[in-house]
């Protein structure tokens, strides 16, 4: 659905094609297209381009310098390449959940799937470093990513741990390994929390010395090992602190001492016009054909000399269809109207139509805008 939420997060800035690639002549598009392309990119099963008539030999007889970037659960070969997939899987087998928990034995999955938005964003950076390579040895790369791996990936700690100690990680709640106190604690407010963290001795005194309390004179919690050893009198002693005050004005306090600490915010919080968000950027309003305006996170980085910012929302599905095939891929009108009532291509009902200014036809949209391409 294109105007569901998550959609319109993930796909800001970029053209919809609407094409039923398993309709025998859809062949011609789809050739036109990787004729015209740098890269193809696929998140499907192992083996369904190939299957479809698009495995990487026939894409390269099409266009023999095509990076092919191929996005699977568990890559393009091995034993398990043929599971099924998804993003939770990919945490599970990449042993980030056997860590994820709070410490009474019982693991879980994290939040958000890591697999998916991990898997695209290491997808992402390896074609910039296929396009580099090719750039500059001439040399077309077939990447392939597996979920589990670009997990697995991010969670070193874990590895290095079991490496040199001998023993599986476990769940550890909010705790750090070294660190204490490191948590979230309790403020005043229905489900208000802020967390906490000290990572020298110079925060820790200064911690102790914003409570007030006889932290500093108590012998548990002299150096950071015993901290860390007495850790839910710790614990117990900053919640009772923090659960009379307001989690901003935990904040503001530590804060202004040193000391690492922050509410711990909901999606609703972040993304209702957090100020320090707008303030750098990292809140954009694209408007939605069909939904208006809707906060959606901008680009997480800025040129000192160039564009910045979102151009345009997320399509509607089939929106650019008429465009791509005429401007891009040089298809006459009247071969798009065609296409169009065969319904071998789709576009979405409020595309406009415009007049082809090669030709004397006419763009024709199709009513049925929720094919998917």
């Amino acid at each position: 659905d294109s105007t569901g939420g998550a959609f319109q997060v993930y796909n800001t800035d970029k053209r919809s094609l609407g094409i039923d690639i398993a309709h025998p002549d859809a062949s011609d598009i789809i050739g036109r297209l990787v004729e015209a392309s740098d890269v193809v990119i696929d998140n499907f099963g192992t083996g369904t381009m190939a299957r479809l008539g698009y495995g990487v030999d026939d894409l390269r007889q099409i266009n023999p310098d095509v990076i092919v970037v191929s996005l699977s659960g568990y890559g393009q070969t091995g034993p398990a390449s043929g599971y099924m997939a998804y993003g939770p899987a990919g945490g599970a087998l990449a042993g980030l959940y056997a860590a994820n928990g709070y410490g009474d034995g019982k693991v879980f999955e994290t939040g958000v799937a890591i697999g998916d938005p991990g898997t695209g964003i290491t997808a992402a950076w390896a074609t910039v470093a296929a396009l580099a390579g090719r750039r500059r040895v001439g040399h077309a790369a077939r990447v392939d990513v597996a979920m589990v791996e670009a997990v697995a990936s991010t969670v070193g700690e874990l590895w290095l741990s079991y490496q040199s100690e001998g023993r599986s990680p476990e769940p550890i709640g909010n705790h750090d390994p070294l660190w204490s106190p490191h948590n979230c604690y309790p403020a005043i407010g229905d489900d208000a929390w802020v967390t906490i963290a000290c990572t020298d001795e110079s925060s820790w005194q200064a911690l102790a010395s914003v409570i007030g309390s006889s932290l500093l004179g108590d012998p548990r919690f002299r150096s950071a090992e015993q901290r860390r050893q007495n850790e839910t009198e710790l614990d117990s002693a900053i919640a009772a602190w923090t659960s009379t005050l307001d989690r901003w004005e935990v904040t503001r306090l530590l804060q202004a001492v040193g000391v690492a600490a922050f509410p711990a915010l909901s999606p609703a919080e972040l993304w209702n016009g957090d100020p320090h968000l707008e303030a750098i950027g990292a809140l954009e309003h694209p408007e939605h054909p069909r939904t208006g305006a809707r906060v959606v996170p901008g680009i997480p980085w800025r040129l000192a000399e160039g564009p910045n910012g979102l151009r345009s929302p997320a399509p509607l599905l089939g929106q650019h269809t008429p465009e791509v095939m005429i401007d891009l891929l040089g298809y006459e009108s009247a071969e798009v109207a065609d296409l169009l009532e065969r319904r071998i291509i789709n576009v979405a009902a409020q595309t406009v139509v415009a007049t082809d200014s090669r030709s004397n036809g006419q763009r024709r949209s199709h009513p049925d805008d929720h094919r998917k391409a």
